[in-house]
């Protein structure tokens, strides 16, 4: 079994690559949870995910017996209320395409207890299909991700930024991640506002600085080597990246903040814009049931696009932790999730929440649909890029255009969504929606 997880990883680095776009996601919603649900039905709008990539799970909250906290959750409530739902809908119902990536609304578990006695997040413990490696793996932060781009603290192993590729089939892995945690001042309306900004940041192409935060502490130093060099690539690339001492006066504002301390200074959060990832790297940055530590959801409350932190005890193991040439990867056009998916090199403690669509330095694939009591067609058309169609939600096709429209039933609207990206290896990205009269069928030639 860990063999051909192992094999299926390994595939799945090398596949073509296309763009995480909304359709291209499996946005999974805790139904039993009123503000989990209104999160997710404005992230869904949002971001136009179709309702076929929709998934309503069930999940009643409860205190878990250890901890007695809502934050965790044993294995066997896990697997029979997270992982099954998302395994069944992904082998009986599978849309188009599997998922790219998959989406959880909060309210959710955060940490999951596991056989191999030691805590994992929960998106890791999804993005593996509930496959576990083995206690020191995840203990040491020696389990590889397939997505990790390097560089490792040898200055090897770097791959060029790219989007996350489609899995082989239903049962392969995917990346995961949660779009916030409702925790203290993160609530319903905090995160709504928060995504909401995130949105409106993408292809902003922002210019403050970029800011590396050392001190002495093991959790600076554990990750500080990988400062200089990210910091040079950046400013190559043109961007204000900046390595700072712990007591340096910060500017007015930053896209981005890497640090490693226990308690951040409040002031901090008012340097956060959104389009921007921000964490702080300490122990209990995402371990909701201890109150000790700043909280990654402190970045989210103040206005970042994403953080992430470890639920256990990490020991200062940067591999559990954003490598800093996350940056990179948002400058090259990756999205959120792409971005923090290529930067971790072992992530099965690490749990990132945030906006997953948000692509601050993206370029826009535009395009206009044209209809006149005819065929939907695109313009301009352009011969590198894919085409899927979704009609009142439901998939329809990945055929080129035209697609022709039978007659529309009197006094009903249809919806009509189209989602364009390119082929290239960072994918550029469009989407555009057409109300026509009627409920119709689109028939493709």
């Amino acid at each position: 079994m860990r063999t051909l997880l192992l094999i299926a990883l390994i595939l799945i680095s090398f596949l073509h690559t296309r763009a995480q776009s909304p359709h291209e996601v499996l946005l999974v919603v805790n139904a039993l949870n009123a503000d989990a649900l209104a999160v997710a039905e404005h992230y869904q709008k949002l971001r136009h995910i179709p309702a076929a990539q929709v998934l309503r799970i069930d999940y009643p909250e409860k205190k878990d017996p250890i901890t007695q906290s809502i934050f965790c959750a044993s294995w066997k409530d896990f697997q029979k209320g997270i992982l099954a739902p998302i395994q069944d809908r992904m082998t009986s119902a599978p849309p188009a395409r599997p998922p790219v990536a998959i989406v959880l609304s909060p309210g959710f578990p955060t940490m999951i207890h596991n056989p191999r006695g030691i805590g994992v997040s929960v998106t890791a413990a999804l993005q593996t299909g509930g496959w576990l490696p083995t206690g020191k793996q995840i203990k040491t932060g020696s389990f590889p991700s397939p997505w990790f781009a390097g560089p490792d603290r040898s200055g090897k192993h770097r791959r060029p930024s790219a989007s996350i590729p489609f899995p082989s089939s239903t049962n392969a892995v995917a990346p995961v991640m949660m779009l916030g945690v409702l925790h203290e001042d993160m609530n319903r309306e905090c995160m709504i506002q928060q995504l909401t900004e995130s949105a409106k940041a993408d292809f902003s192409f922002p210019r403050e600085p970029i800011l590396f935060i050392t001190n002495n502490t093991v959790r600076s130093t554990c990750r500080a080597w990988q400062f200089q060099p990210a910091a040079e690539r950046l400013r190559l690339l043109g961007m204000d990246a900046r390595i700072l001492g712990g007591s340096s006066p910060l500017p007015e504002k930053a896209w981005g903040m890497m640090s490693g301390i226990m308690n951040v200074p409040p002031a901090w959060g008012t340097r956060v814009r959104p389009g921007g990832y921000y964490d702080h790297l300490t122990s209990f940055a995402a371990t909701f049931h201890f109150q000790s530590q700043t909280k990654v959801t402190f970045w989210l409350e103040n206005g970042a696009s994403a953080s992430s932190g470890t639920v256990q005890e990490p020991f200062a193991i940067w591999t559990k932790f954003a490598h800093a040439r996350l940056y990179e990867h948002l400058r090259m056009g990756c999205t959120m999730l792409e971005a923090i998916t290529l930067s971790t090199a072992s992530p099965m403690q690490s749990l990132p929440i945030g906006d997953p669509l948000a692509c601050p330095w993206g370029s826009p694939l535009p395009f206009s649909l044209l209809q006149n009591n005819g065929p939907v067609t695109v313009h301009p058309t352009r011969t590198h890029v894919r085409y899927t169609v979704y009609q009142e939600g439901e998939f329809l096709s990945e055929q080129p255009p035209p697609w022709s429209l039978s007659p529309p039933k009197e006094g009903q609207d249809t919806l009509i969504q189209v989602y364009a990206r390119s082929t290239e290896r960072v994918t550029k990205r469009g989407y555009q929606e057409l109300k026509l009269p009627g409920t119709s069928k689109t028939q493709i030639p």
